[in-house]
């Protein structure tokens, strides 16, 4: 890690199950352009390892995924003023982490997928209005977390996979009136990207309704199907 610090023109770097660098990113306060970090299921990382990050000035995007990071892990992170993207699917966190996040203020993209979420605590999501891309997939949150997200204007992606959703909530968040056939598909139907995937286990999506209903994403560039048996 500390032969890291000569590389002064290195700009992405990643790590994935590398099971020595703990307390090794102090090396990395000295790569003035570096704009990508990414950490993946590095099992020794632990919450002190995030402390040197806010170092990196420079940093844009960052990936610290399935590694046991807690809250207070997180609340180093707030010195990244340049961070547009942040994943942390997998970690090991509770909404408190979002008095650290908000204050981020060049976020765009954040990925909270199988974070142990739930409803407590989920209106501190209405803090982050710059957000373009919000990921909480396979969380245990249900309408009242929803509910929170309406102030999000800027949304462009929003990934609700395998989340406790009602189909009423979703008219409500999009403001469409009562038609049970367009609930599913319809929310932030005028943006460029949808991230709207249904559980099959606990809703049944007639094919016909949803190719009617198609053509309400005019705009759509990105398009995901995901089954879950």
């Amino acid at each position: 890690m500390q032969a890291l610090f000569s590389l002064g023109k290195l700009v992405q770097l990643d790590f994935e199950r590398c099971p020595r660098i703990h307390g090794g990113f102090v090396h990395l306060q000295g790569l003035s352009k570096l704009e990508s970090l990414s950490i993946r299921c590095c099992q020794c990382i632990m919450d002190s390892d995030m402390e040197p990050l806010p170092g990196i000035a420079s940093l844009k995007e960052l990936q610290v995924v399935c590694i046991y990071i807690t809250d207070y892990g997180v609340s180093y992170l707030g010195g990244l003023n340049k961070l547009v993207v942040l994943n942390m699917e997998g970690s090991h966190v509770t909404t408190s982490c979002l008095d650290t996040i908000s204050e981020l203020p060049s976020q765009q993209s954040l990925n909270l997928n199988r974070y142990f979420l739930r409803d407590d605590g989920c209106e501190k999501f209405s803090a982050l209005s710059d957000l373009n891309v919000l990921n909480l997939g396979f969380n245990h949150i249900t309408d009242e977390c929803l509910g929170h997200l309406k102030g999000l204007t800027k949304l462009e992606g929003l990934n609700l996979d395998s989340c406790k959703i009602t189909d009423d909530e979703f008219a409500h968040l999009s403001g469409i009136e009562h038609q049970p056939a367009k609930h599913n598909v319809a929310l932030f139907k005028n943006n460029w990207c949808i991230f709207i995937l249904i559980d099959v286990k606990s809703r049944v999506l007639d094919s016909n309704i949803f190719l009617i209903c198609l053509s309400y994403w005019n705009l759509v560039e990105s398009l995901e199907f995901c089954l879950h048996l």
